[in-house]
């Protein structure tokens, strides 16, 4: 995978919510498994986006499964559909902070993101057939792309599909799962994904090993279902995730290492990075330096040489990490400028009364004008409308949730 933080904790999430979701259906006990799943389905939208939309591809079928398997054993429905469906509502109200803002905001971020991800990203990032699956018995990590599959792990996950003989219906779901997450990583595939924006934004085709792997992971627990003394299944088990662990573990010794010590990562150093990262070459600039700025930025990170300068004396008199408030005098009036783009959350006031704001210039700051006279101008960073929206409905979901584990441990006690 990526490697970030946030990539692996969501990752771990995956089985738990997987788990969680099961129990509900087959626990017998759906109200004592509910909290656990919407709990564990919005740690995964807190931690990693991206890893959620594949979640959101592949949970509905999944409950599906599980649906239909309790049909087939003539076992009441209504109640599991019911804590499923209050999972679900109760997960999305928990992380409304993660997704309604990512939804509500997009529109503010430079649509070349886009464009960069389907000129820059996806071209070399889809598997073709030699570049799927890495040869070697130990895992060779580089940065050449695309990330491949381990030999051992599936080697472990063919093995375990075939000595389970399981051919039901969650076996049977999952393994298309792997075949269709494998065919829609594949270079054959990078049509749809240019053509779909929600796919663009994955960037990388190979992303889809997050998916994949839980599906591999499932298969090879099935080398040991065979066996059925408890002892030696867990000593089997244990032997199984160790081999596969040391199968991949990193070996970073030919990799360049540097110690941090020393460095003093201060403004000076940051601006030095972010110039290696290209960010006054609109052509050559890192993605990471493109594709979040936001839409009203010209795409030359460089000031305009025209640009009016209007008489303004300017002394600060109180500041924190986000506001400011400034002592302002012009004869004239004219165009305050300040130094951060221009976003919707920052609110400007002269002298307690709220004024306009709007971008300027190509680089995009926060602008205002200001009358002539002397005046104090406060800059106020505030919660935008569906900020303030995602914390009440996340409030009130936590409140819920609450409600609801009380009242099934109240009833619990009383059965």
């Amino acid at each position: 995978m990526c490697g970030s933080v946030a990539e692996a904790l969501a990752q771990g999430l995956l089985p738990w919510i997987l788990w969680s979701f099961r129990r509900i259906w087959r626990s017998g006990q759906p109200e004592r498994y509910f909290a656990a799943a919407a709990i564990f389905l919005a740690a995964l939208a807190m931690a990693h986006g991206i890893t959620l939309l594949f979640m959101a591809a592949t949970l509905p079928g999944y409950i599906a499964v599980l649906w239909r398997r309790h049909v087939n054993d003539d076992l009441p429905t209504k109640a599991a559909l019911r804590w499923t469906f209050l999972a679900l509502v109760l997960a999305m109200g928990l992380s409304a902070i993660a997704w309604l803002p990512l939804i509500a905001e997009s529109s503010y971020l430079t649509a070349a993101r886009f464009e960069i991800a389907r000129t820059g990203w996806l071209p070399g990032n889809g598997w073709s057939w030699s570049t799927m699956l890495d040869l070697h018995w130990l895992y060779q990590y580089s940065f050449e792309r695309p990330v491949r599959l381990g030999l051992v792990q599936l080697l472990m996950a063919a093995s375990g599909f075939l000595l389970a003989r399981r051919r039901d219906g969650e076996w049977t779901y999952w393994a298309v799962v792997a075949l269709v997450a494998s065919a829609l990583a594949g270079r054959w595939v990078l049509p749809l994904w240019s053509s779909i924006d929600v796919m663009t934004m994955l960037q990388f085709p190979w992303r889809l090993l997050s998916i994949i792997s839980v599906a591999l992971a499932l298969f090879a627990g099935g080398n040991i279902v065979s066996i059925r003394n408890a002892r030696w299944q867990a000593l089997a088990g244990i032997a199984v995730i160790c081999l596969i662990i040391f199968a991949n573990t990193p070996h970073l010794e030919r990799f360049p290492m540097f110690s941090n010590s020393a460095i003093r990562l201060g403004p000076e150093a940051l601006a030095q990075a972010e110039l290696e990262k290209g960010i006054l070459d609109p052509l050559n600039a890192a993605s990471s330096v493109r594709e979040f700025r936001p839409r009203w930025r010209h795409l030359v990170l460089a000031p305009e040489p025209d640009a009016q300068v209007d008489q303004i004396q300017a002394t600060p008199r109180t500041a924190n990490a986000t506001n400011i408030a400034l002592s302002v005098s012009s004869a004239t009036g004219g165009t305050l400028r300040f130094e951060e783009y221009y976003y919707p959350n920052w609110r400007v006031t002269v002298d307690g009364e709220e004024l306009p704001t709007y971008p300027s210039t190509n680089l995009g700051l926060l602008t205002v004008d200001i009358p002539a006279g002397q005046h104090v101008v406060e800059k106020i960073w505030q919660l935008t409308p569906s900020k303030r929206m995602a914390n009440w409905i996340g409030l009130i979901s936590l409140g819920i949730l609450a409600l609801s584990c009380g009242v099934e441990s109240h009833a619990s006690t009383g059965r």
